[in-house]
């Protein structure tokens, strides 16, 4: 039958492929999510960014002659090419090519603009070079592939790879559950490889995230390498899904439209677990945003209201959230509880918006990310963010929009802000 993995399932090695040193997030999620449906298979997470180049092949081989799984997946996060990026000027150069009036710097645009093609087809030929060296070591081994990366360009990139291979677009618990189970694939958003056009799932429906939840002393077993991040940022979801339609953004393709939420008390007992567990203090919400529009209240909030009452951690943790990485108004993130860490940002972001869409057009759409140029729209200098928050908030409780919720948005902007 179409896109139906006949062999049985009996061990999964899970592969991080090389990108900048980030807590793998989302194959965490789908190791706990398969270990809570099939607690009998044995998996595996590999993470070939801690290793240097030409360690990462030898290690791959390594694992798999251990393992000998009879599903591989890969994750791919990341595809820079000419994009905006920390550490990476290839957008400059390129800019500066095609409308300097400077000839020696289009010169050296040029020269650069080459140097930087040349090592993302370096990148890209190694990234696709993994599954090839499965497919030849393992030929019995299915092989899937998913992630932020192959998701956006999942048709140029699914015909590199080899025969058979079930690319995932979007979030992957459900399709490789179905493989786990041999049932077909049809209504899950895959591609598949086939050597010549490939063939096409429909997503039927979106995971609901009510019982999604990270199995920390079991991921540890599976996952040699988690010390290496118990000093970084630790990614926790509340929530999938975006509303928007930022022309910058691919989330919305990758994720749905339809925002999904998890429950906050599943999300405070995830940030416990790292914290006790691993010792980690660092956790970064990655949400597309963590204010999606006002529906995202009640959960963001009960959250907040979970970390500030609860005071579950004993000594201070730093947290954030996904707000675009833009500078912000200083005096604001410096006044910050430090249990909230960079969620007073989002906050900012989230409610400046929100006036705009009430006092202007009423729809919901991201305009801008930076306090002091959303700001100067309404004539307000930033260091007026913290009454603006204060004074909008207050609109949203007069018009029953947060009944109940005063104390925690007041903490927040007030007592935070106002010091």
């Amino acid at each position: 039958m179409l896109f139906q993995v006949m062999q049985p399932i009996r061990s999964i090695l899970y592969v991080w492929l090389p990108c900048k040193k980030i807590y793998p997030v989302g194959p965490t999620y789908l190791a706990s999510y398969i270990h809570q449906k099939h607690p009998e298979i044995s998996q595996r997470l590999l993470d070939l960014s801690l290793l240097p180049g030409p360690a990462r092949s030898d290690a791959l081989k390594r694992v798999i002659r251990e393992l000998e799984p009879d599903l591989v997946l890969f994750s791919w996060r990341d595809i820079q090419v000419f994009a905006p990026h920390e550490g990476d000027p290839s957008l400059k150069y390129a800019f500066n090519f095609y409308y300097s009036p400077n000839p020696l710097k289009k010169i050296l645009a040029s020269i650069k603009g080459l140097h930087y093609l040349w090592i993302y087809y370096q990148n890209i030929r190694e990234v696709l070079s993994y599954p090839w060296l499965v497919y030849k070591a393992l030929p019995a081994s299915r092989i899937m592939i998913g992630g932020g990366a192959f998701s956006v360009f999942a048709e140029q990139l699914i015909t590199k790879l080899p025969p058979g291979t079930i690319g995932i677009v979007g979030e992957g618990e459900e399709a490789v559950l179905k493989a786990v189970e041999g049932r077909p694939l049809t209504d899950e958003r895959i591609i598949m490889a086939t050597g010549g056009p490939p063939l096409l799932g429909q997503k039927g429906r979106y995971l609901p995230l009510d019982d999604l939840v990270v199995d920390l002393p079991y991921l540890s077993t599976i996952f040699p390498e988690h010390a290496s991040y118990h000093g970084e940022f630790i990614g926790i979801q509340t929530k999938r899904g975006c509303p928007y339609d930022c022309q910058f953004c691919e989330y919305p393709y990758i994720e749905g439209k339809k925002v999904r939420y998890r429950p906050p008390a599943l999300v405070l007992d995830e940030i416990k677990q790292f914290y006790h567990q691993w010792g980690c203090r660092r956790f970064w919400f990655t949400d597309a945003q963590f204010f999606t529009g006002r529906e995202s209240f009640p959960q963001c909030i009960e959250i907040m209201e979970r970390i500030i009452a609860g005071r579950p951690f004993g000594e201070p943790c730093r947290g954030g959230a996904e707000v675009r990485r833009e500078r912000h108004h200083e005096p604001l993130t410096q006044r910050v509880d430090g249990r909230i860490g960079h969620l007073r940002k989002a906050l900012a972001e989230v409610v400046v918006e929100q006036s705009r869409t009430v006092g202007q057009h009423g729809r919901g759409r991201v305009i801008a990310h930076r306090e002091d140029r959303v700001l100067s729209l309404f004539g307000h200098r930033p260091q007026d963010v913290g009454h603006v928050l204060e004074g909008v908030a207050e609109g949203m409780l007069q018009r029953g929009r947060l009944a109940g919720r005063a104390a925690i948005l007041r903490h927040l902007v007030t007592d935070g802000y106002n010091t």
